[in-house]
């Protein structure tokens, strides 16, 4: 299909032949993928902490498995309760230092010593 074009004060007749649907750039451009994310397992992570296998079995040395996760006191206190186990922490108290590791202030009510040159 032929159509009068004008470009800067010249004029003729430019060709144009449809493009086809595939063609076709869409007009937004598609997201970019989200750079991998790297996931380590939480006992790996306790292990090379602490050096500890927390997923080796005490008794018998076989691999355990997680079957849950209890976030709730509330539940957590009901399961330790029935395991017979204690569901309350410590009490808790300021943390100082022990009375033998205080150093004593100064004692303002004596004049200070004097040294013989």
């Amino acid at each position: 299909m032929a159509l009068p074009v004008s470009v800067t004060g010249v004029t003729g007749t430019a060709l144009f032949e449809p493009v086809p649907p595939a063609a076709l750039v869409p007009l937004t451009t598609p997201p970019l993928p989200l750079p991998p994310t790297y996931r380590v397992p939480w006992a790996d992570l306790l292990q090379k902490v602490f050096a500890v296998d927390v997923l080796a079995c005490p008794d018998c040395g076989g691999r355990l498995k997680l079957i849950a996760f209890v976030a709730d006191a509330g539940v957590a206190g009901r399961i330790l309760d029935h395991l017979g186990l204690d569901s309350r922490g410590p009490p808790l108290a300021r943390a100082q230092a022990p009375p033998e590791f205080l150093d004593p202030g100064p004692d303002y009510d004596h004049a200070d010593p004097s040294y013989a040159d």
